[in-house]
């Protein structure tokens, strides 16, 4: 998928952004969690984060030399429908992912479904239904041409992989 990056996201907008974030050292895959008005919700291999600041994500994530790429919504979304979906959802395992608890909560705003079971399906949906208002980045401009960033395809058995060496780098 071919995104066009707008610019690098601003720090000032930290605490009032509503849209999905993508981080990781790579994106095959990407983590993929939710901001809403500058907070952060996410489930990962290990943990469900709700209602935390994007601020101290971002900065966190940014010390890590995380890459990020932030697509921002042209849709209200409500905290206490976010912060019950995730807390249901849970942490990941094979079949929930991180894109799961995002879907839901954005089908649950839209009130229908959606057919996506990867973050490069869900993209153009949301593109197509014009709630993408635009693209920012953190740390993807040596992988930009022209300031397109091209989006990796991953399968499946790669999202699994990376929820199960996740999980095992916690045990040690």
């Amino acid at each position: 998928m071919k995104i066009y990056l707008n610019n690098e996201i601003s720090e000032d907008s930290l605490d009032k952004i509503t849209g999905i974030l993508l981080s990781g050292l790579n994106f095959k895959p990407p983590h993929l969690s939710l901001v809403i008005n500058g907070q952060y919700y996410s489930c990962s291999a290990n943990s469900v984060k709700s209602n935390i600041s994007f601020r101290r994500i971002y900065n966190s994530l940014k010390k890590r030399k995380y890459l990020m790429l932030f697509c921002e919504l042209n849709l209200s979304i409500s905290f206490i429908k976010a912060r019950n979906i995730f807390q249901n959802y849970g942490v990941l395992k094979e079949n929930n992912t991180c894109l799961g608890p995002i879907k839901k909560t954005i089908e649950s705003e839209l009130k229908s479904n959606i057919q996506a079971d990867f973050i490069f399906e869900l993209l153009p949906f949301l593109e197509t239904k014009k709630l993408v208002n635009s693209y920012f980045h953190f740390g993807l401009k040596t992988d930009t041409n022209d300031n397109y960033f091209h989006l990796p395809r991953y399968t499946k058995d790669e999202i699994i992989s990376s929820i199960r060496d996740l999980q095992l780098s916690d045990v040690k």
